[in-house]
């Protein structure tokens, strides 16, 4: 009796690189907040926050679009509607 030999393969990963104009649409704070999540030495740090990239010899950041879907995936998640109506100021991405 043949068996089948298709294997589940995961989705692709995205290589994509984003901007910082296109990780702040994604993430709705400030760009003075970013910059503060993003320093160790600031009260408002946060380490899960994906760090950016610089291509070699560059000095622009470039942000993995994948790690920061998946960011903002585990920042919505548990969240419902139902915590949105319970609480009045709610925000997943905790904007100072």
């Amino acid at each position: 009796m043949p068996y089948s030999t298709q294997t589940t393969t995961p989705p692709p990963v995205s290589y994509r690189l984003i901007r910082k104009a296109q990780l702040l649409q994604k993430i709705p704070i400030s760009s003075s907040t970013l910059h503060a999540r993003l320093d160790p030495k600031s009260r408002y740090y946060d380490p899960s926050l994906p760090r950016p990239r610089y291509l070699p010899g560059g000095r622009i950041p470039y942000w993995m679009e994948a790690d920061v879907d998946a960011w903002v995936a585990l920042r919505l998640e548990g969240f419902n509607q139902s915590d949105a109506n319970n609480a009045h100021n709610t925000n997943v991405f905790g904007k100072t």
